[in-house]
């Protein structure tokens, strides 16, 4: 079963009980962030694991309360966005650490690029819940410091850069 199914599949299961108290915004939004929501963790997860999750993924909906729904669609959606983010930035800034990449100039444009990028998440999470941006401020600006150490040439690094750059100098 592709992807597409399968969402489809888990939306037709649960949209009474996740729209369930909703106004008609309300439903519509939590359908459609619900559909992102699957679709980042459909990408995350095997073939083999697909219909478990499916199963599992119909039954936690329905235990959760009508006030709860779209927070935890949103919550889990940034999480799932967040963390790709961050592990990319983590990615690069390790390469240019390291000196992997022998083109520098493009890691530097990769890491202005995913700076936007992270940016621009930042500033959408603000608009649909204040709450998030706080609940996730570290890990962005952990993320965003990652770039800004490619972009500065070293001049500035994330705390967790700076433990790798303190053992980097120990050796």
């Amino acid at each position: 079963m592709e992807d597409r199914e399968i969402i489809e599949s888990i939306i037709n299961r649960v949209s009474a009980q996740l729209t369930k108290d909703m106004s008609d915004d309300d439903s519509k939004e939590a359908i459609r962030e619900y559909r992102d929501l699957l679709e980042l963790t459909l990408d995350k997860i095997s073939e083999e694991d697909k219909q478990w999750f499916s199963d599992f993924e119909v039954e936690n909906v329905a235990k959760l309360d009508a006030t709860n729904r779209l927070e935890y669609i949103r919550q889990e959606k940034a999480s799932l966005e967040i963390g790709a983010l961050e592990k990319e930035a983590w990615d690069i800034a390790m390469k240019y650490s390291n000196n992997e990449e022998e083109n520098t100039t493009k890691l530097k444009e990769t890491a202005k690029n995913l700076k936007l990028r992270i940016e621009v998440f930042a500033d959408g999470l603000k608009k649909v819940d204040s709450h998030l941006v706080k609940r996730f401020a570290r890990i962005i600006s952990e993320a965003l410091l990652d770039c800004e150490y490619i972009i500065g040439d070293k001049q500035i690094a994330s705390l967790r850069m700076g433990r790798i750059l303190r053992q980097q100098r120990t050796k």
